[in-house]
């Protein structure tokens, strides 16, 4: 089973957005690093009572994101009827942005968290969730030949 060379292009593209969003978070962690490293100690740049309830918040908000991309992945792999296997491809090409979008939004939340109050320990916990979901939704050659032989 392959895949058309439109749907082969198309693939190849989701692929290196998918390692730039990655690379986009490999610049978190070495922007974090360097922050820490020059401004030893670093507190944040904000020092405010409600810090939890940001922090709770950021972390609903991650959580939030995990269901949006369940969402609108179950709803974006449907196949229409009548649609030919290059149009689905365009689709689940559209998909794939999307989705890894959204799974860089807990790293970026957790940069802020940082940037905000000083706390590495939530942004690499929101950075691992990031990673987990770029590598859970990564544009892999066998789901897209599932995905669009089988649907």
């Amino acid at each position: 089973m392959t895949l058309s060379p439109g749907t082969e292009r198309q693939l190849k593209a989701a692929a290196v957005i998918g390692y730039s969003v990655f690379s986009g978070l490999l610049v978190l962690v070495i922007t974090e690093e360097l922050i820490r490293l020059k401004l030893r100690p670093f507190l944040g740049f904000f020092d405010i009572p409600l810090s939890r309830v940001v922090r709770y918040a950021f972390f609903a908000i991650a959580a939030l994101t995990i269901l949006a991309i369940l969402v609108v992945r179950r709803k974006l792999l449907r196949r229409r009827p009548g649609e030919e296997g290059s149009a689905f491809g365009a689709r689940l090409t559209r998909l794939t942005v999307i989705i890894l979008g959204l799974a860089e939004v807990p790293g970026l939340l957790g940069f802020v968290l940082f940037l905000l109050f000083g706390h590495n320990q939530d942004f690499y916990a929101l950075l691992f969730v990031s990673a987990l979901l770029i590598f859970m939704f990564f544009p892999r050659r066998s789901v897209w030949e599932e995905l669009i032989h089988y649907q």
